[in-house]
């Protein structure tokens, strides 16, 4: 199999698919009703060389077919044991009794063969509401994710990123909520998605935070159709299999107004076992060589992959350890040297980066094989003011 083919296949059964046209033609009205236009058919980006006609038989599958809903968490509801209440848009928006609109809102968004009851979902929901009082709204859109195309699952995205525009639309126009109370999070492809909002909404959201945002079907001069730092006040961004040739699930560039990078942002300790490992050497001994590398070669940039979600959660937890960014020139191989923080050469990576808006910059983190994943700095931690996290709200 030549590498465009095994690209394809990896990326077919594993990858968390890249959306694969912006939202231009989608307009606004303020009303209730979801105002994507299922017709409008985009110009398409390269992917693997594909012709351009072949990409354009990839039309979104109907938004009724696609079905993508929202579901709401709060203090409030689990207070009531109602811990988690679908929001009902059709015929009309409703968020439900939970909803404060005076508080923060967090939204959630899962990528390619995913939904919003993935364990890493459920469990950034319960780590954001220990952490403040907020409304917290996971997206699911698992029957256009869960494709085995991922090309079509791509296509999909126009129809998610408009469904979800129009809920934050209805937020800010018909229940006078400012924008700024907006904190999106997506992993790889849900990066992606979240993006899209913010240019499809009256005003920009306070911050979006990609999680490994998806690669393939992305140049870096498609700004208009990636996550980047224009699309919120404060962009983050936690890369984490991030790679310039073959297998690289997440994007390798800045994104960001921010960019964090644990071990490299390439792969992630944990998940490549060592060549050296006993099940290897009895795989080969009776001439199963062939499952070392499928495993590494595909299981391991799935499990890098996912880390994004798991560090992020971990950096929510008040009283944890401080995953310290040091600044670092990605084109350099090796990690920093000097570990010495101060404020313009470190900043925190998760939850709390948002306490260094204003700087711009990519950052190294160092990080271990199982949680807890953070590698403790206590001498930074002292230098810069965090003794430890603060406590949960």
């Amino acid at each position: 199999m030549d590498q465009r083919a095994q690209v394809i296949f990896l990326t077919a059964l594993f990858l968390s698919a890249t959306p694969t046209s912006s939202l231009k033609n989608i307009s606004h009205h303020g009303d209730d009703e979801h105002f994507f236009d299922e017709n409008v058919t985009n110009s398409q980006p390269d992917c693997f060389g594909l012709a351009k006609k072949i990409l354009q038989l990839f039309t979104p599958n109907n938004r009724h077919d696609i079905s993508t809903r929202f579901f709401l968490s709060t203090r409030t509801g689990i207070a009531r044991k109602d811990e988690r209440k679908e929001i009902h848009v059709r015929p009309s928006i409703n968020l439900g009794p939970s909803f404060d609109k005076n508080k923060k809102i967090a939204i959630i968004c899962h990528g390619y063969k995913g939904k919003a009851d993935n364990s890493w979902v459920r469990d950034m929901e319960k780590a954001l509401l220990q952490a403040e009082d907020m409304n917290v709204i996971s997206v699911d859109w698992r029957h256009g994710a869960d494709k085995f195309n991922y090309i079509q699952a791509a296509s999909n995205t126009r129809v998610v990123g408009a469904e979800l525009s129009s809920l934050v639309q209805h937020m800010i126009v018909k229940m006078n909520i400012s924008a700024k109370n907006f904190h999106l999070i997506g992993h790889s492809l849900g990066a992606h998605i979240v993006s899209y909002v913010s240019t499809h909404i009256t005003g920009k959201v306070k911050r979006i935070t990609g999680l490994d945002p998806a690669n393939p079907c992305f140049s870096p001069k498609e700004f208009g159709m990636k996550l980047d730092k224009g699309d919120a006040d404060f962009v983050d961004v936690i890369h984490t299999n991030g790679r310039y040739t073959r297998y690289g699930l997440g994007l390798q560039f800045p994104l960001g107004h921010l960019d964090f990078y644990p071990n490299g942002g390439s792969e992630q300790p944990g998940c490549r076992i060592p060549h050296h490992a006993s099940v290897w050497k009895k795989l080969r001994a009776i001439g199963l060589d062939v499952v070392e590398k499928v495993w590494n070669d595909i299981k391991s940039p799935i499990c890098s992959h996912s880390k994004a979600a798991k560090y992020f959660i971990e950096t929510i937890k008040a009283g944890g350890c401080n995953f310290w960014g040091h600044k670092w020139d990605i084109y350099n191989p090796r990690a920093p040297t000097n570990l010495t923080c101060n404020e313009e050469n470190c900043a925190l990576m998760g939850y709390r980066s948002d306490k260094y808006r204003g700087k711009s910059n990519t950052f190294y983190v160092f990080v271990k094989d199982a949680t807890p994943f953070c590698v403790p700095e206590p001498e930074n931690d002292v230098r810069m003011g965090y003794q430890s996290l603060p406590p949960a709200a």
